[in-house]
């Protein structure tokens, strides 16, 4: 007898026996705990936070330059994509995967990965503030800028922390550990395919305006965040994006895939290769940006570099959580199946 035809009952088709079907129809969803409820409003929260906060900032934009031409509409909402912080448009991709992860009832490790953005955000709110000081307001830089930013640092924490605890409760519970380390990792892969994507749309953008007017003597760099910046060739502020930058932003892709992979294979030493290897990755692109930069800073500038720098350490620490015994526990468990009703 055939391992399949073991499970078949007589005459039901598909496999199912009719005790089966009964049991897959008389059980309902089980309603969502008190802890998937505060998170997935804490999350609706940081989510049009964010949102808003985007469309300021794009918005400002377009009306200070777009002056009613549709043409220069187009160039100036490319130009406020490639000049967003990237930590703004990892944290839509983080919350918009999160969503998707509540509304199937599993574990919103998506929302986990908005704890590696508190250190991110505070340089920006310092520039954000500095700007609502003075008459300058592209960029979000206004006083609700500034305000949104601030009200975003505590959000981000708390939809963190409040993911990761309900994370651990209903049918696809998974330990804080690998929330953590999940998050970690998604963090770090969407970071890597947006920046990717933007600084090949920033080499586009200055082959197009090269072609226009030539300037000549200027390069494409991959700054702090992993972030792309058209400057002069005789000021250095990052790692050129066609040599160490590029390498450094396909081996944070890469290393962000693997763990991703990994997770929802639960393969645990791939997983812990590909979580650990990312931060690294990134912590050691900082301390090269942090060296080059150290040089033509004031020094009022350099705590932020120092900032900067422990921004990675803190996505390593949240990837090495998932060396714990817990984590490698629920790694090499046995996997139970739901069949979901048709």
């Amino acid at each position: 007898m055939s391992v399949s035809s073991s499970f078949h009952g007589p005459g039901v088709p598909g496999g199912f026996s009719p005790s089966a079907q009964m049991r897959r129809t008389q059980n309902p969803p089980s309603p969502r705990s008190t802890e998937e409820i505060v998170a997935l409003v804490l999350l609706l929260l940081t989510f049009m936070t964010t949102l808003v906060l985007a469309l300021i900032a794009i918005g400002s934009l377009v009306v200070a330059n777009a002056s009613g031409n549709p043409y220069a509409i187009v160039m100036v909402l490319i130009y406020g994509l490639l000049d967003q912080p990237g930590w703004l448009l990892v944290a839509v991709a983080l919350e918009v995967v999160a969503l998707a992860q509540m509304r199937r009832r599993r574990p919103a490790s998506a929302a986990a990965g908005l704890l590696g953005l508190g250190v991110p955000i505070l340089p920006d709110l310092a520039t954000s503030v500095a700007y609502s000081q003075s008459e300058v307001t592209v960029l979000g830089g206004s006083s609700v800028g500034a305000a949104l930013r601030l009200v975003l640092l505590p959000l981000v924490i708390a939809t963190g922390v409040a993911a990761v605890m309900a994370g651990r409760r209903g049918m696809r519970a998974q330990p804080a550990a690998v929330s953590v380390g999940v998050g970690a990792s998604l963090f770090l892969l969407l970071l890597a395919v947006i920046e990717f994507g933007r600084a090949s749309l920033s080499l586009v953008w200055f082959a197009f305006w090269e072609a226009i007017a030539p300037e000549g003597g200027r390069v494409l760099e991959i700054g702090l965040w992993l972030f792309p910046m058209i400057i002069d060739a005789d000021v250095v502020y990052g790692l050129p994006f066609l040599g160490v930058g590029g390498v450094v932003l396909v081996a944070a892709c890469a290393f962000g895939m693997l763990a991703v992979i990994a997770w929802s294979t639960r393969m645990w030493r791939a997983f812990i290769a590909g979580a650990i290897g990312g931060p690294v990755v990134l912590l050691v692109h900082h301390l090269a940006v942090w060296a080059v930069y150290a040089d033509i800073l004031s020094g009022w500038r350099l705590p932020w570099m120092g900032l900067t720098v422990l921004g990675p350490g803190i996505l390593l620490a949240m990837s090495l959580a998932a060396v714990t015994p817990a984590a490698r526990q629920w790694f090499t468990a046995p996997r139970h199946f739901v069949v979901a009703p048709r």
